[in-house]
């Protein structure tokens, strides 16, 4: 055991953060434990990645972390701490040596982080630590950026270089550092002299210029620091090994021994008056400083070369404005390219800004068919870009390879998808404003999307298109700043060139790039652009005044269609062209697909004879708003009961083309009806519709469409439009009746009925406990002898300790509502009903079950349509595996999370009714925000309105799924993409909150239903794992446990475990008998507070017992009553609480747990004493922080080796607290 003094020191949005050491240690550690409301996947992985910067940063004068538990449960961190000393404390206090000290300390970490691609997320006095080391101040900073206290998470401004905020941040301090010194030293003191001089040089500088690279601040200041040592480090260390140092001449091993390159860079700063003049270099935008002395140097990066954290490997690329090399990223070991600009010449500063220009530029693009930009910096003069690393051939290379000097063998079909992959990589970079004004086949690379595709695979379907190469990229509406070619240049590759490119004019837009795209396509086409000369002033000409060939004259298989795109791509004025790559893109799509569709034009109606079709809409306003109906009117299963539709017979059948088919009939009228149901296709609180095609009978067709739009101020526009094709005269006198007569008027009914029912819930007037006014159906009236059988299992429920008020109210529901509500009860929605507390309506419902009013049940959960897959009434029935017939999947039952706990009305009570009336609705997926379904070669425009959060997009026969992020920051509002496509790449797309647009282009040759979920967990259900915690339920149905062998997984149950203390004591002096009778009254004693605190118990062994919680607060609210109640007892008892992954199994006909989670705590009370430990996962689960504050900031800690859990941190929460 390793005793601490640890203490927690702060909250936030991330989690807690705790002081951890052995007292005899003068820094002892930070635990970050990670379990607060801002954890989520994603910032998870955000911090995985911090770390990572972090190790690989490996700097003195930065925490290191010293424990990575991110993929522990709960996750958390092991850190350094801060010394307690922070420099606002003494930054008044300081000599103007010590103050030059700390400024190169600080601003050479920042150089180092800047490097790598590490930014802080606060640089300022109060967070810069200090300590003494050999007489010396050195500084210490955290780079973690973990939000552990009440300040919000960082959030960098998509718009803004993260670097400027460090700069700016870091100046200030600077600015305010040597200044204080100032002020204290004395002027005429010779020794201080040169300092002051280049103080205030620094000063003038500071206040003078934005420092624009932290590089030419380090060395103004290690100049000036030079007074104070003899020699002077100069060295950007990244890690135990620099890469290119910053030193006259270096040489050195890479971290995989390979020799770096030796390379001459900038002297070290000379003394006193032969000190090189300092200024700032307009010229290169504050990238260098300009010395009187020298000169830059020439710099050759090669192989085994380190640049920031980018280890250089072979060359495979060289263009105008330099090399592209593959690299390894040292922060993943991931693969690379690093684009390197050539070595400086006399046109460096305009070639340095352009190269800077490609990097804003490629940062304000997100689009999954242009080369993702991973980070941008020089190392010591050297720029570079770290871009995605392509592991393909580029176009030309491919166009080559298949021509082989013959006429070219590319289809139309391929050539218009690969144009149109480009163009849908421009349609973002239009959208932002950016022209590329370099589109050529050398500029579009080809991704092989599996690693078994061999070099000399010509299939384009095993490639992905990848648009790079922004070099020369501009906003349309461009800054001066911005700006880097001059007046009258031609700026792009002659034979690609648009008429007004070939002018040199700088009103170039988003239809240069399409006239670009335009040649591309006929190069595609015919295997030669259309204007060919080496002479450039001639082929400037010929895109100025020829009329480009016909495509049909080198390839006559090409369709008109085809031939239009090409010839108003490369119309002569920008006006006739598309607008832009986003226009040419769809009209691609058309051409390929047709035009696109959208959720007005679904379900798309069987072709008929319009003479034949029935149709008829009816229009309600409501006084609730979209979002308020939606659960209701998408409530399909209800509502058809409610209008008067008989229950449905269902079979399901899977078809390798289409996926889970779906057929219906019932019997209408007197006539036998049967149907194919395709699937539901819907917005959410916007639109849904479904269309029934008939084998037989008397209709072809029936298809339902239900609108909502909002209202001005408020309420909702509901329109209901039936379409049906009737087949003979017998389905044109139904149509009339049951749905001309029937329908409408029953839905107007309902509709009403549902806006009232909505609206006094709103005003209050039913949300007393157990009044409501049903949406669908009125008030169901039960007889006088079943009002009477209800009443007498009410009193049962009663006089077993329900609350009456909560039993009444039961009461009245079982009485009241419509007999399909009574097929399935869950409990905890039947508590937010009836406005109950869960935990009371939980158990409620399981003493009701036991005196006759419910049947107990069991849903097994699909993890895919979140659906009940199958239903049973005992536990020992589950399989370990189950079928879903609506997904066609198997997956795995026996987890505690996939087993629900629901009820049903007692048969002597009330007739329910569990007929399904209608399936694939809308509610049986309530994560579900849209669903379409998209026949094959189909696109589709999605409109929606997300708000900010993580979705998926997905299909039942998708082999993959796609993230998709909604921000509230700056992101598209526009995406594109193929079904085949989702997944395969690591670019997740970013989306603003409000409208967007999702093009789906269904790229199979089969059909495909396509959804967008939300990625939110659900909070109503009672699993079985949380059942098997109550009390109530282990002893009022002992049969429920689950099969010998197949027991199920819980992801989280909290344990406690209690022990009696000096046992063996007790037996020596009192004998067997007294001492049984003193165990057994204190563990009654004990269950009756575990039952209070909603627990079970599951086990007492001896003088031992364990106890099972669904949460950790309530575990340990019992855990300190029970330590209450035996404080002044002769016996005392140890008890531990800890959390975890357990197995529920059956161990002598009852409920047990197993596993290294119940192994650990079981062994806790022994080392307790008369205390109460709490493992890490219990202390740090975000209810007991936020509930039990008080009692943690007096807990110590302790590490601890358990069965099953070696090194476990304990809160030990001592008796007085």
């Amino acid at each position: 055991m390793t005793p601490s003094s640890s203490h927690l020191i702060s909250q936030g949005p991330d989690g807690a953060l705790y002081r951890h050491g052995d007292p005899a240690t003068a820094c002892p550690h930070w635990r970050f434990v990670l379990t607060g409301p801002a954890i989520t996947p994603a910032r998870l992985a955000a911090i995985a990645s911090n770390v990572r910067f972090v190790d690989l940063l490996q700097s003195p004068h930065v925490c290191r972390v010293i424990e990575n538990g991110l993929s522990r449960t709960p996750p958390i961190l092991v850190a350094e701490s801060l010394p307690p000393l922070r420099l606002v404390a003494v930054s008044q206090d300081l000599s103007l040596a010590e103050a030059f000290a700390i400024a190169t300390q600080l601003t050479s970490v920042v150089v180092q982080a800047h490097h790598l691609g590490l930014y802080h997320p606060h640089i300022t006095a109060e967070n810069i630590a200090l300590q003494r080391a050999s007489g010396n101040w050195e500084i210490r900073l955290d780079y973690l950026d973990l939000a552990i206290d009440d300040t919000s998470i960082r959030s960098v401004d998509a718009e803004n270089d993260p670097r400027d905020a460090d700069r700016e941040e870091l100046c200030g301090i600077l600015r305010c550092l040597i200044r204080h010194a100032l002020d204290r030293e004395d002027p005429s003191n010779e020794t201080s002299a040169d300092l002051h001089a280049h103080a205030d040089a620094v000063l003038e500088w500071l206040d003078s210029e934005p420092v624009s690279t932290t590089e030419s601040l380090l060395t103004l200041l290690q100049r000036a620091d030079s007074f104070r040592y003899e020699t002077v480090e100069t060295s950007v260390n990244v890690g135990n090994n620099s890469s290119l140092q910053c030193s006259e001449s270096v040489t050195g091993k890479s971290a995989t021994g390979n020799p770096e390159t030796q390379i001459t860079r900038v002297p070290k700063p000379t003394r006193g008056n032969d000190a090189a003049t300092v200024e700032p270099n307009p010229e290169t935008d504050g990238s260098s400083i300009r010395e009187s002395s020298f000169t830059p140097a020439t710099a050759i990066v090669q192989r085994g070369d380190r640049l920031g954290r980018f280890l250089i490997g072979e060359k495979i690329g060289q263009g105008g404005m330099g090399a592209v090399f593959a690299a390894t990223d040292l922060l993943d070991n991931s693969p690379v390219a690093i684009k390197v600009l050539k070595t400086p010449c006399d046109d460096s500063s305009q070639s340095i800004r352009r190269f800077r220009k490609e990097a804003r530029l490629l940062a304000d693009i997100q689009n999954e068919f242009v080369t993702r930009l991973i980070h941008v910096d020089q190392d010591c003069g050297v720029h570079y870009l770290a871009m995605e690393y392509i592991d393909g051939i580029d176009l030309k290379k491919w166009i080559t390879r298949r021509s082989c000097g013959e006429p070219v063998d590319i289809s139309e079909r391929d050539a218009l998808n690969i144009v149109g992959d480009i163009a849908r990589a421009l349609a973002c970079a239009h959208s932002q404003g950016i022209v590329h004004r370099d589109i050529k086949p050398e500029n579009v690379l080809l991704q092989r999307r599996a690693s078994n595709i061999s070099d000399d695979d010509d299939d384009i379907q095993n490639y992905r298109v990848k648009l790079s190469d922004f070099g020369i990229a501009r906003h349309v509406e461009q800054s001066e700043s911005m700006e880097v070619t001059g007046d009258g240049v031609m700026i792009g590759t002659p034979l690609y060139m648009s008429p007004e490119q070939c002018r040199g004019s700088h009103d170039v837009d988003p239809t240069t790039d399409v006239y670009a795209l335009g040649i591309t396509l006929f190069e595609l086409l015919t295997g030669r652009v259309p204007f060919q000369s080496d002479d450039r002033i001639k082929l400037a000409t010929m895109h100025l005044y020829d009329r480009p060939p016909s495509v049909q004259q080198f390839n006559p298989r090409i369709s008109d269609a085809c031939v239009s795109i090409v010839n108003r791509a490369l119309a002569k004025e920008p006006e006739k062209r598309f607008v832009d790559a986003s226009q040419f893109s769809r009209e691609i799509d058309r051409v390929l697909r047709g035009t696109a569709s959208d959720i007005e034009m679904h379900p798309k109606m069987p072709e008929h004879r319009d003479d034949k079709l029935w149709q008829k809409t009816e229009h309600w306003e409501l006084d609730s708003d979209p979002e308020e109906i939606w659960p209701y009117v998408s409530n399909t299963e209800r509502l058809n009961r409610a209008i008067g539709l008989p229950a449905v017979t269902y079979r399901t059948e899977y078809d390798e083309q289409r996926g889970i088919r779906k057929f219906g009939s019932f019997r209408i009228s007197g006539v036998q009806v049967a149907w194919e149901e395709h699937p539901f296709e819907w917005i959410e609180a916007n639109r849904m519709g479904i269309l029934r095609e008939f084998q037989s009978g008397p209709f072809v067709w029936f298809m339902s469409i239900v609108t909502m739009e909002p209202i001005a101020g408020g309420g909702t526009k509901l329109s209901h439009e039936i379409r049906v094709e009737p087949r003979n005269l017998l389905g044109r006198v139904m149509t009339t009746v049951e749905a001309d007569w029937k329908a409408f008027r029953n839905l107007n009914r309902v509709y009403l009925r549902i806006d009232k029912s909505i609206q006094s819930r709103k005003q209050g007037q039913s949300r007393k406990q157990g009044q409501r006014i049903d949406p669908f159906e009125s008030p169901h009236r039960i007889g006088t002898a079943d009002a009477e059988r209800l009443q007498k299992r009410l009193d049962r429920l009663i006089e077993a300790g329900v609350d009456p008020d909560l039993a009444n109210a039961l009461g009245v529901y079982l009485s009241e509502a419509p007999p399909q509500t009574l097929a399935q009860i869950r409990p905890i929605a039947l508590a937010r009903e009836l406005n109950f507390p869960s935990d009371d309506t939980i158990d409620a419902c399981l003493v009701a079950a036991s005196v006759g009013l419910l049947s107990l049940r069991w849903d097994v959960l699909c993890p895919t349509c979140r659906a009940p897959a199958a239903t049973h009434q005992n536990l020992s029935a589950i399989d370990e595996h189950t079928d879903c017939e609506a997904c066609h999947v198997a997956f795995q039952s026996n987890r505690g999370n996939a087993i629900e706990m629901v009820f049903r009305a007692h048969p002597e009570i009330r007739h329910v009714d569990d007929q399904n009336y209608c399936i694939g609705g809308p509610e049986h997926a309530p994560h579900v925000v849209a669903q379409i379904r998209l026949e094959a070669n189909e696109m589709f425009e999605l409109e929606l309105h997300l708000s900010q959060g993580d979705y998926l997009l997905r299909g039942p026969r998708v082999p993959q799924t796609q993230s998709i992020r909604v921000d509230e920051g700056r992101g598209q509002r526009e995406y594109s993409t193929k079904l085949l496509s989702l997944g395969q790449s690591s670019h997740i797309p970013k989306l603003r909150s409000g409208m967007q647009r999702i093009q789906l282009i269904n790229d199979d040759t089969s059909l495909h239903v396509i959804r967008i979920e939300r990625t939110i967990p659900r909070d109503d259900v009672v699993t079985a794992a949380s059942a098997s915690t109550i009390q109530r339920f282990r002893d009022l149905f002992p049969d429920q446990v689950f099969a010998d062998e197949n027991p199920i997984t819980a992801e989280q149950m909290t344990l406690l475990a209690t022990t009696i203390q000096d046992i063996e004591d007790l037996y020596a002096n009192l004998g067997d008998a007294e001492v049984y009778k003193r165990v057994h009254e204190i563990h009654w004693r004990m269950e009756q507070i575990v039952q209070l605190h909603h627990g079970t118990i599951a086990k007492t062994v001896g003088e031992s017992m364990l106890a099972a919680f669904d949460r950790c607060d309530h575990a340990i609210a019992a855990a300190i009553e029970i330590q209450q109640s035996e404080r002044n007892r002769p016996q005392s008892v140890g008890i531990g609480v800890h959390a975890g992954r357990t197995l529920v199994a059956v161990a002598n006909d009852r409920l047990d747990y197993f596993g290294s989670t119940a192994r650990a705590v079981m062994a806790m009370p022994s080392i307790a004493g008369e205390d109460l430990l709490l493992s890490e996962s219990v202390y740090a689960d975000p209810r007991v922080m936020h509930e039990f504050t008080t009692m943690l900031d007096h807990a110590t800690y302790e590490t601890v080796s358990l069965p099953g859990s070696p090194h476990q941190p304990l809160a030990r929460i001592h008796a007085q607290h």
